[in-house]
């Protein structure tokens, strides 16, 4: 679609599809980057999920958007958001969060789509609070498990 400038515009995209790791195409290739930025170019992505994720470019990249807003859905909003998008209310879980997440920098020259990796529910001790060391211990593995595998990587 060509804008009133006749340069090349988008505008708002729905994509919805089952997937064992959520994610957003992100990458774009060079040849279709901009010498020169139009700082009005930028994402704005919505995730709906229920649950506490964060958002990585490829397997260990931080993406470093910025976090617009969180907002619980309620029944109501769940109900109006399956109207206005085709999307079954029943692919909306109960509970569900929307992040907004602003990325002033794209398109940008990167190797990988984002992904959205769940975190861990933190352990529940018996009196209803949560464990830190499980929660700590939890991160040194993982870290362990992705120190171990870039360096498998660069063999």
């Amino acid at each position: 679609m060509l804008n009133k400038n006749g340069k090349t515009q988008t505008g708002t995209i729905r994509m919805s599809f089952k997937t064992q790791r959520p994610h957003n195409p992100y990458f774009v290739p060079l040849d279709n980057i901009p010498e020169v930025r139009d700082p009005k170019n930028r994402l704005n992505l919505f995730f709906i999920a229920k649950g506490k994720y964060d958002p990585m470019i490829g397997n260990s990249a931080d993406w470093d958007a910025t976090k617009a807003f969180t907002a619980d859905l309620d029944e109501d909003v769940i109900k109006k958001l399956a109207k206005e998008t085709g999307v079954s209310e029943d692919a909306i879980q109960p509970g569900s969060k929307v992040i907004s997440y602003m990325d002033p920098n794209f398109p940008r020259d990167t190797w990988d789509d984002i992904f959205f990796y769940k975190r861990p529910e933190p352990v529940k001790k018996r009196d209803g609070g949560e464990d830190p060391l499980s929660i700590m211990g939890f991160g040194m593995v993982s870290g362990l498990a992705l120190f171990g595998v870039s360096i498998l990587r660069r063999r």
